[in-house]
Parts: C-alpha cells; sequence; structure tokens
C-alpha cells in the first residue's frame, strides 16, 4: 500500500485512510509489506509523498518493494463542511491495483462517500454538536474517521479476498 497522492486540505486524512486500507487488506488475506517498510523502501529511492510516484513506472516501484501487487491510491475529497443547520462530512478518491505478473490494472475504484445532516430543530444543539465531535476527532488525529471507514469499506468492498503467501511478499 503505497502513500496515497491528494487534493484535499487535510494533513492527517490521506494517512488515516492509508492505515484503513492497510489493515482492511492485512485481515482479508493479503500478505501486506508493512507501511514503515514501504515508506523505507521509497525514502532510499527518494520518494517520500504519494504524488511524486506518478512520475514512476508501477513495475519499477513493484521491483523496488520486492511486491507482486501495489495498490496506489488518491484522495480527492476530505471535508466537514458545517453551514448552519446543513452539515456535510465527505471522503472521496480512488484506489487502482497494479500487478506487476501482468503489467496491468488488476483492480480500480472511485468512490465518494458522503453523510449529510440538515434539519432547523435544535440547530444550536446540532451545531455544538458537530463542532465538538470535529475537535475530539482532531484531538486523536483521526478526523472524518466514520466516513473513512465507510470510503475504505466500499472501494474495497469488490476487491477479492487473498489467501495469505506462501514463502513471500504480495
Amino acid at each position: 500500500m503505497l502513500p496515497l497522492s491528494d487534493d484535499t486540505n487535510s494533513v492527517d486524512g490521506p494517512d488515516q485512510v492509508r492505515r484503513l486500507i492497510y489493515e482492511t487488506l492485512r485481515t482479508g488475506g493479503y500478505a501486506v509489506v508493512p507501511l514503515e517498510e514501504v515508506d523505507a523502501s521509497l525514502r532510499e529511492q527518494g520518494f517520500s509523498q504519494g504524488g511524486q510516484l506518478r512520475t514512476i513506472e508501477p513495475d519499477q516501484i513493484a521491483q523496488w518493494l520486492g511486491a507482486e501487487l501495489v495498490l496506489f491510491g488518491h484522495l480527492d475529497t476530505f471535508e466537514a463542511v458545517m453551514l448552519g443547520a446543513y452539515h456535510r462530512r465527505a471522503v472521496g478518491g480512488n484506489l487502482s491495483l497494479w500487478d506487476s505478473k501482468t503489467h496491468a490494472s488488476a483492480f480500480s475504484a472511485k468512490e465518494t462517500v458522503s453523510v449529510e445532516s440538515a434539519s432547523l430543530k435544535k440547530v444550536g444543539e446540532r451545531l455544538a454538536s458537530q463542532l465538538a465531535k470535529g475537535l475530539w476527532e482532531r484531538m486523536r488525529g483521526k478526523p472524518l474517521a466514520y466516513e473513512s471507514q465507510l470510503y475504505v469499506h466500499r472501494s474495497l468492498e469488490s476487491l477479492p479476498l487473498r489467501p495469505p503467501a506462501e514463502g513471500g511478499r504480495k
């Protein structure tokens, strides 16, 4: 699982979504390279951000990581909007799984998860509640945690589960 590229204003969002994807793949039967090892291998090659990886051929990245499959991702939405009685929280982007054996994309998904609410009843209470929730999530370093979890689930739901690799990494 490579670092995500993004077009968002979130500092924590891309890393949070990446960790959620990693855990989902790991528990789904994929033999995944630990994120720390991926990051160290990429740093050795001079790359520290997901957006930089667009300039490198996927087969080269797979070789650096000793991986058969490489998952790329891009977040284009990671936002919480509060406008009085209206509230929207959204996470969206795309994922693509590259297979080094076939030299082609083996899976791709584009998804946006949006949770919206609007009510004129108890606007003050709702606004205070949403502000408190956002502050609590930021203090924990997990902004839009629920929406991020939904995004990962929906994006990966059609990805087949895979048995652990025998004697090597995938």
